[in-house]
């Protein structure tokens, strides 16, 4: 399925959607180069999720971020800066996938992984001249 994000309320509308199928145990696979709207797009969701009008802090040097919502905890992974996929599983990965909705930025270097022992949702936004385009591997 894809969807054109044009504007910020394009996307906005695309996070509260997704946020809205996001359960424990089914990650979220957030895939796009630098300044694609990964993190804008999880922010949102967290949002949707948690009923946060405040900010929402990006995991970018802290690698987690862990909220609270009615539908269970949140964990927000960016994954940029690992070198080695065996780092983040000193952030207790396993049993935060099976217990927490997860969106993971940059989820290449341990995409096999997590495909081995879940059913990921995966979004990948493309950016093309005139806008941006996600791709997403689920209905809405």
């Amino acid at each position: 399925m894809k969807f054109r994000l044009d504007t910020e309320a394009d996307t906005l509308a695309l996070a509260r959607r997704i946020a809205a199928r996001l359960e424990p145990g089914v990650p979220l696979l957030l895939k796009g180069p630098l300044g694609s709207g990964k993190t804008f797009l999880a922010r949102e969701a967290i949002r949707a999720l948690s009923g946060t009008p405040g900010p929402v802090p990006s995991p970018s040097f802290s690698l987690l971020q862990e909220y609270e919502s009615a539908s269970g905890p949140v964990a927000h992974f960016d994954l940029y800066r690992l070198k080695h996929a065996n780092e983040v599983f000193e952030l207790d990965f396993e049993s935060i996938l099976s217990t927490h909705i997860t969106l993971i930025e940059w989820p290449e270097i341990v995409e096999d992984y997590i495909k081995e022992r879940f059913n990921p949702l995966e979004i990948r936004i493309l950016t093309e001249s005139g806008g941006r385009t996600a791709q997403i591997n689920l209905q809405l």
